[in-house]
């Protein structure tokens, strides 16, 4: 468990440390007293899970990175878990940020088609990722008029 965190900690930044599922659950205990944190990078973590502990933060938070994480499917308490606090983040989401992530073609349809849901987006990061020839065309459909 972090101890000693301020309450008033806007943003903390863990990457390049390497954090089991333990060391995201003591992250999420840790964090969970600064009440104003609104951002969190995981970034390069080697991170293969999110667990539930740490999805029940999102909604508070304006950003959280996990790029150059190859995150496996989630196990299915995780995903009964964190669903909702994954939609009700993305509702506000103001970027979402998964450069060097395992991101691939059908991947990115998903992320198209999710885009109505985050009406706050104003930067997608998918760079570093391995979304081919299926990943641009859904990209290319995106009508700007729409947005």
């Amino acid at each position: 468990m972090l101890i000693g965190l301020s309450p008033a900690l806007c943003v903390l930044d863990v990457s390049g440390n390497r954090l089991s599922v333990a060391g995201l659950d003591a992250l999420a205990a840790g964090v969970a007293a600064c009440s104003s944190l609104r951002s969190l990078s995981l970034n390069n973590t080697q991170a293969r899970v999110i667990p539930a502990s740490m999805l029940q933060l999102l909604s508070r938070l304006d950003e959280l990175t996990v790029h150059g994480n190859a995150l496996l499917f989630p196990p299915d308490e995780v995903v009964a878990t964190g669903t909702a606090c994954v939609m009700e983040y993305l509702s506000s989401a103001q970027e979402l940020n998964l450069s060097g992530s395992d991101v691939q073609g059908d991947d990115v349809k998903w992320i198209v088609e999710a885009l109505p849901m985050m009406p706050h987006l104003a930067a997608l990061d998918i760079s570093k990722t391995k979304i081919g020839c299926e990943g641009l065309k859904a990209l290319a459909s995106i009508s700007l008029q729409t947005r």
